[in-house]
């Protein structure tokens, strides 16, 4: 049966560098890659169609990759759900053909991991699960660097994307590995990964090692933060990121899992007496961007018609003025000319006068 590794992280967790490490080991990885950009210079390791048809996907659930309340899990049943399953199935053999083991990653699978279990049931792929896992804090602050985030949001982001990450990946085989781990031993690591996967990297060798090397640069760690730093409110967020280290080195503590249920639980509940006068705020907010970037628009276009208007004027102007000049003065004629016609005058002055004196 083929297999496929499910990166499962937060945004600005890792998942680009722990799917790119695993595609230098031979993993397939998706025909149509997500470009780079400033913010991840290495490249995203991502299909760039199956994230543009994630978006398309939670917009029709009503939800956003910057949602952080619980996701419509009786949506994959209904007939948008149904009809998404299909796009994603054919998206899927489109982008990774008949690769045997490949990689598929992007953060947003985090809140959808149901509809695509789903999928791969029909498909009769067999998932395995790596959760890559990175300080809140650290993520937080990388979220505000590049989107804007309050510290706050990013949190419950990280929250959301790794409880149900963890909660719906436990009936699989699965590793979780720190972004530490990952740059500081990652040939450590990923023997590991291999281990608890039950799986052989089909393209471990010196080749690839020394790519891989060259590839987890320090260069990618833009944020450090230690969790102590976060501040007390986000007591959950700190008992779940210790569970989940405490998960990394022992995958079936039951003291771990029972500590995330309890944040879920308590998160879950927070999120149904919140959710609604945030959803409200959110959408209050999203119209006055829709009708700021409107009025961006039209200023923007105001000031072209205004330079094109200036511009036109100005040459106008400096038109009259040559007009003008050119009246005042009369126009320009050469000298040579001028004496050359002042001596034909003379030549036929003195004609005249000589045809006068003959006729005396």
């Amino acid at each position: 049966m083929r297999k496929v590794i499910l990166v499962l992280g937060m945004h600005r967790s890792g998942t680009s560098a722990i799917t790119g490490t695993m595609v230098q080991l031979g993993l397939g990885a998706p025909f149509t890659l997500m470009p780079s950009n400033n913010e991840n210079e290495r490249g995203y390791w991502e299909s760039l169609r199956i994230s543009v048809l994630h978006d398309e996907l939670l917009a029709a659930a009503g939800s956003s990759w910057r949602d952080w309340r619980a996701f419509d899990k009786a949506w994959r049943h209904s007939a948008c759900g149904s009809a998404f399953r299909s796009r994603a199935k054919l998206l899927l053999g489109e982008e990774f053909g008949e690769a045997e083991l490949f990689a598929f990653k992007d953060p947003r699978l985090c809140r959808i991991i149901p509809f695509w279990v789903a999928a791969f049931e029909e498909m009769q792929i067999a998932p395995l699960v790596v959760i890559p896992i990175r300080s809140p804090l650290e993520v937080a602050q990388s979220l505000a660097k590049r989107d804007g985030f309050s510290l706050e949001t990013g949190l419950l982001l990280w929250l959301r994307h790794v409880l149900d990450a963890e909660r719906e990946s436990r009936h699989f085989p699965r590793a979780i590995v720190s972004m530490d781990d990952l740059f500081e031993d990652w040939r450590g690591a990923i023997t590991r990964i291999g281990g608890l996967l039950g799986i052989k990297w089909p393209a471990f060798g010196e080749a690839s090692a020394a790519a891989i090397d060259a590839f987890l640069s320090p260069d990618l760690r833009h944020q450090n933060a230690a969790a102590d730093s976060l501040p007390p409110v986000f007591a959950w967020t700190i008992k779940a990121y210790e569970a989940m280290l405490t998960l990394r080195d022992r995958p079936q503590s039951s003291l771990a899992l029972s500590a995330l249920d309890e944040v879920n639980s308590t998160f879950e509940l927070a999120c149904a007496f919140m959710g609604p006068a945030f959803a409200e705020v959110e959408k209050r907010a999203a119209r006055a961007e829709t009708e700021a970037a409107a009025i961006c628009r039209e200023r923007d276009e105001l000031t072209r018609k205004y330079e094109n208007l200036t511009h036109a004027l100005v040459h106008r102007a400096k038109q009259r003025r040559n007009e003008s000049h050119n009246m005042r003065v009369g126009p320009s004629i050469d000298p040579e000319l001028n004496r050359e016609r002042a001596r034909q005058r003379l030549l036929s002055i003195r004609a005249t006068l000589a045809g006068v004196s003959a006729g005396s």
